[in-house]
């Protein structure tokens, strides 16, 4: 299984600075038949991650896209 993350964007970097989360879910069905493929993971919106509060954990099947590294992120050592 390979999955792709999305891009970083100016907004997650609005977000990054307010120290919030941004969850990232992608469809698990899809490796239970073909698990070897590629799976594009998707981005909650921008709003959803802005209102929610600091400590509330994100909801069920969603990872957090700030714990993984880019290998050309220079700034990932300031987000842990």
């Amino acid at each position: 299984m390979t999955l792709k993350l999305p891009a970083l964007d100016r907004f997650d970097k609005i977000l990054i600075s307010l120290g919030k989360k941004r969850g990232v879910y992608y469809n698990s069905e899809i490796l239970k038949k073909f698990p070897y493929s590629i799976v594009m993971a998707k981005k909650e919106p921008f709003i959803t991650a802005l209102l929610r509060p600091k400590n509330k954990p994100l909801p069920k099947g969603m990872v957090n896209l700030y714990k993984f590294q880019w290998k050309d992120d220079e700034d990932f050592e300031k987000r842990e």
